[in-house]
């Protein structure tokens, strides 16, 4: 039976350096993964917040979509979850109530920062805009 809560949990985990070493997307009721845990550690592993921040995925805007919608759909709840996590990390968002993301946690180990946050699902996709393509043919 689907539950009534579709908040999402984020953990961040940076090197000294402010570089991803690791992160992982659940549901926050049942701990399940969304699509696969971290599903794009290998395209931003070591990557800076900065240039995680910039990052696009090859296939928005003008580029070629991939057949595999559900796969384009994780992969971009992902990338708008850590975007959302890193924005507020950074000051470049609030993380009021009203906002997508609220950190709920930030510890620091001597090495690693952990940053964890919860995403509102219905906030985020309410400022995922669709595309140009859509609509009646």
């Amino acid at each position: 039976m689907p539950c009534g809560d579709i908040t999402e949990n984020i953990e961040i985990t940076l090197d000294k350096d402010d570089r991803l070493k690791t992160y992982s997307l659940n549901k926050k009721t049942c701990g399940g993964a969304v699509g696969a845990e971290s599903f794009l550690l290998d395209k931003l592993e070591n990557e800076s917040v900065t240039r995680i921040l910039e990052f696009d995925l090859p296939y928005t805007g003008h580029h070629q979509r991939p057949e595999d919608h559900a796969e384009e759909f994780v992969a971009l709840k992902h990338l708008n979850a850590l975007k959302s996590a890193l924005q507020v990390y950074t000051g470049a968002a609030s993380g009021a109530v009203s906002e997508p993301c609220t950190i709920v946690g930030v510890g620091y180990d001597g090495e690693d920062l952990v940053i964890s946050a919860q995403i509102d699902v219905d906030l985020m996709t309410s400022r995922i805009k669709a595309c140009a393509h859509c609509g009646p043919g």
